[in-house]
């Protein structure tokens, strides 16, 4: 009997535990790509988004979501209204991460070299080719490869699409 009394009370406190977990869930937006998910926004972040019909990109601080809309701070915004997304960054993306070291690098180099001509050298100041080749490689390598890194995605349902969810998709 006191077996029955123990597994009822386990039972009971595996069920109030479950109940509380799902108190506390928060909701989702995710940006996905099929079934990829490429964003995941929560309550608190900054979204940029276009409207369909606008021409600019309007800024916003999510509140919250419902099924199909977004809780901004100054009002809700259906996911049937958005035409485009615009993602601050893409984070863990290799290209972007090597396209702003190359141009900060490329910079760099023709400051650092001016400053040994000037400072360390004596000599005046001018850039040698070989400096420039290098420096200017460097900084059209970057400007290159910021072409590839996409930002803005047209939400059309098939191939990118918003959704509400509960589930956080840690990256």
């Amino acid at each position: 009997m006191d077996f029955f009394i123990s597994v009822r009370k386990s039972a009971l406190l595996v069920v109030l535990l479950l109940i509380s977990l799902s108190a506390f869930s928060q909701r989702y937006l995710v940006l996905k790509r099929r079934n990829h998910v490429l964003h995941q926004f929560a309550p608190g972040d900054d979204i940029s988004f276009k409207l369909k019909g606008e021409k600019v990109f309007n800024n916003g601080l999510i509140i919250g979501f419902s099924d199909n809309s977004i809780k901004l701070h100054y009002n809700e915004i259906s996911f049937d209204e958005i035409e485009k997304i615009k993602l601050p960054y893409r984070d863990s993306h290799f290209i972007s991460l090597f396209s702003g070291l190359a141009v900060t690098g490329g910079v760099l180099f023709i400051g650092l070299d001016q400053a040994n001509q000037l400072l360390v050298q004596g000599n005046g100041l001018g850039p040698s080719e070989e400096t420039l080749m290098i420096s200017g490689g460097l900084i059209g390598t970057g400007l290159l490869l910021q072409l590839f890194v996409k930002k803005k995605f047209k939400i059309t349902g098939r191939k990118y699409r918003l959704e509400a969810t509960d589930f956080n998709y840690a990256k």
